[in-house]
């Protein structure tokens, strides 16, 4: 057959077959993946496929055009001096092997490219997972420190305190430690908790109508001791508060808070500030949104790190935990928390400076209608405050049509005081804050309540902590920071005489004679603990090991005998379930009323629906609350009392 084209070994071609090319390939045409001798070449244009000389010249073919393929492949044609000067080339033209190739090369590609990103993304999946890994080694690591430091001194100061020769006043300090050790120690393992139920999408929020005192006074009375104790000042201010009775979680709004107000307390020195500012804006006939700032003068944050703030297990900077302690949870907890409520959370520090978290929380509120009185109206007040709370009670009188005058300190307090009095001008209330520290408060009080004629004055004193009031005083109690309804019930109850007793306006009766309990426990500790609780509030207690006894109790004691059983959970013979359920269907007329209150460690939501399931009234949480159990006592034997 005679030769498509000869080629010399620079690559020009020599000579085609003018009659093969034209009857094989159009006129001017890209070819691709010539195979000469061997040798892929890629696109060659022919100039002119009939003046005998052709020279290759390098393109790109693009795939989509119309195209032709030839393989060629020959011998070496020598010369005179055997030297292979010129490759003779007589194949035809064929498509099928070159796609074939150009297939393969394609594939190729695509493999070698998935095979390298695939292997890049196993190197970094391996390289998150050991960073992972590492974090949570550490993590495991400060868990241990951190529950084994509360564990010591519990156990340290149990055997101290065991000792006889200690003064009463010393085994009451060794008793307060151990009660500090023992909420730190609850604090850390509620969290471990909550981050788990977090992760699995098994914490949920559940809203109850809350008056927003009783959210923030057991906040600002606590954190006002604590603060006293690292010698920290610590101030609570309400500013544009219309709505105070809001539908929250109580629970996790204070959890939100607690965390950051921990936090600000325990990266803040002696002689620092930590204030909590609370404000209200209604966005519509049925919300607010409640803003919640945490500021303090405490040791700040990096800018660099505040990324890392939010993320569990991790403190922004590892130095902190030698010197502060904790374990890295709060505030993950806390920005989970703010998102399941829908809400915002702002942070702004400053190394060496301080720092200020604001929260943003939007509530549907309860509007309560309120009478209006004017027992009040044209009244006359002197406020002894701080700024920002003067001027919140300044706006409470104005709408209250009360005249409010102030002073910014106890010495200009007292000389504005004595002026007026010099003038015939008294006030009907004077008053005091006890949480001003620029004198000694217990010095200046006795001089202001002599200067002042107790028959046409009423002398009251605020602060967030009732355990600094003294009835030497003669005055009635107000608790900071001081709401509007707080204010108009405590004045008004004075003005109808209402208070007799000054006490009367914050002290409740603490003690339940004649309530009846019966306690269904199996740990011996536990029933001394709960007894004692329930005895010391003066409530007669009867005992049973487990759901059996306290079934044949409750029937052999009858109808209207036992106000409350708290009921263990988790029981040897018969559980708490099972117990409650043959009391709910026994034959006394009594059983479907009487109040069932389960204890249990487990805190999981399943446990408590299964409760409520059974019947159960309720659930307390192990270990017990004295608080929470003296007011659930207080609450049902107050109801009873009406009956």
């Amino acid at each position: 057959r005679v030769h498509q084209f000869l080629k010399d070994t620079e690559g020009t071609y020599l000579s085609t077959n003018t009659y093969d090319i034209a009857n094989n390939l159009p006129y001017k045409i890209e070819l691709e993946g010539i195979v000469a001798n061997g040798e892929v070449f890629q696109s060659y244009y022919f100039e002119n496929p009939t003046d005998g000389r052709i020279t290759e010249k390098l393109t790109y073919a693009k795939l989509y055009e119309p195209f032709n393929w030839i393989v060629a492949s020959g011998i070496p044609y020598e010369d005179i001096y055997s030297q292979a000067n010129k490759l003779y080339a007589r194949n035809k033209s064929i498509l099928a092997l070159i796609y074939v190739i150009d297939f393969i090369l394609v594939v190729s590609s695509i493999l070698a490219y998935y095979l390298f990103s695939r292997k890049k993304s196993i190197e970094e999946r391996e390289r998150v997972a050991n960073e992972k890994n590492e974090i949570k080694t550490e993590f495991i690591e400060n868990m241990s420190h951190d529950l084994r430091t509360p564990l010591n001194a519990i156990v340290g100061l149990t055997q101290i305190a065991r000792n006889n020769d200690l003064e009463k006043s010393e085994v009451q300090e060794y008793l307060y430690k151990i009660g500090i050790s023992s909420n730190y120690l609850l604090t850390l393992i509620d969290d471990i908790l909550d981050i788990s139920a977090l992760e699995e999408g098994k914490l949920s929020i559940k809203t109850q109508p809350c008056f927003l005192k009783d959210l923030i006074y057991p906040i600002s009375s606590f954190f006002y001791l604590r603060g006293s104790e690292k010698g920290i000042k610590f101030n609570c201010s309400i500013l544009f508060i219309s709505q105070e009775l809001i539908l929250c979680d109580v629970y996790r709004v204070k959890q939100i808070l607690s965390n950051l107000l921990s936090n600000s307390v325990k990266f803040t020195e002696d002689g620092g500030s930590v204030e909590l500012f609370i404000s209200q804006k209604q966005i519509d006939i049925k919300h607010v949104v409640m803003e919640f700032e945490v500021k303090d003068t405490g040791c700040g944050i990096e800018k660099d790190q505040l990324d890392n703030i939010y993320s569990k297990f991790v403190q922004a900077d590892k130095n902190i935990k030698s010197e502060y302690g904790g374990s890295g949870l709060g505030l993950s907890i806390v920005k989970n928390l703010v998102d399941l409520m829908n809400g915002k959370i702002n942070v702004k520090s400053k190394k060496g400076v301080g720092t200020s978290f604001i929260v943003d929380l939007p509530f549907e509120f309860v509007d309560k209608k309120t009478s209006t009185n004017d027992i009040l109206a044209g009244k006359g007040i002197f406020v002894i405050d701080d700024k920002k709370s003067c001027e919140h009670l300044q706006l409470i009188c104005k709408e209250l049509n009360i005249n409010c005058h102030y002073a910014l300190d106890y010495t200009e307090g007292y000389n504005k005081i004595k002026e007026n009095i010099s003038n015939n001008v008294t006030y009907d209330y004077i008053i005091v804050s006890l949480s001003l520290n620029d004198i000694d408060v217990m010095k200046m009080l006795p001089q202001i309540n002599e200067l002042i004629n107790h028959d046409t004055s009423t002398l009251l004193v605020c602060d967030y902590a009732q355990e600094l009031f003294d009835e030497q005083f003669r005055s009635y109690y107000l608790t900071k920071p001081i709401f509007k309804s707080t204010f108009v019930s405590v004045l008004e109850n004075i003005e109808s005489g209402c208070l007799i007793n000054k006490m009367d306006l914050t002290k409740e009766k603490d003690t339940v004679e004649g309530f009846s309990v019966l306690l269904v426990e199996d740990n011996k500790i536990n029933q001394l603990v709960a007894r004692k609780l329930l005895e010391i509030r003066k409530a007669s207690v009867d005992i049973a090991n487990n759901g059996e006894e306290a079934y044949n109790l409750f029937i052999e004691k009858g109808d209207n005998y036992y106000d409350l059983i708290l009921m263990d959970y988790k029981m040897p013979v018969l559980d708490g379930i099972e117990s409650t359920k043959l009391i709910r269907e026994s034959n006394l007329s009594y059983a479907k009323k009487v109040k069932i209150y389960a204890m249990t460690a487990n805190t999981s939501s399943r446990i408590k629906q299964e409760c409520l399931a059974a019947k159960m009234d309720g659930h307390i949480s192990k270990p017990i609350d004295v608080s929470l159990l003296t007011k659930l006592i207080i609450d049902l034997n107050n109801k009873k009392s009406k009956i």
